[in-house]
């Protein structure tokens, strides 16, 4: 059996050797240098801000287009047909007054 701090140095060294993997993969992974014109256009493109501004403008050219719309005549169709299809004659009821 195990004592408490032999479990303990092994859970460390695993949890270092872990840690040591991970962060050379990481690295490996993200050997890309970039250029600071390339990190200003990054930054730029992936803003939340100027994202939402240019959806902003987006929609303003919508209400321009509705707008130059409704200046121009309108003509509108419109017909309807009804049919009443009733199990017995409609036929007024008289009451006469006794």
């Amino acid at each position: 059996m195990f004592t408490f701090q032999e479990v303990a140095i092994k859970k460390m060294l695993i949890f270092i050797s872990l840690l040591f993997v991970s962060s050379t993969a990481y690295a490996e992974m993200n050997k890309t240098s970039y250029t600071l014109s390339d990190a200003i256009e990054f930054a730029v493109k992936n803003n939340p801000r100027i994202i939402q501004l240019s959806k902003d403008v987006e929609i303003g050219t919508y209400g321009i287009s509705e707008t130059k719309a409704n200046k121009m005549p309108r003509l509108d169709f419109n017909s309807g047909a009804t049919r009443y299809c009733y199990a017995s004659p409609i036929t007024p009821h008289l009451r006469l007054a006794s």
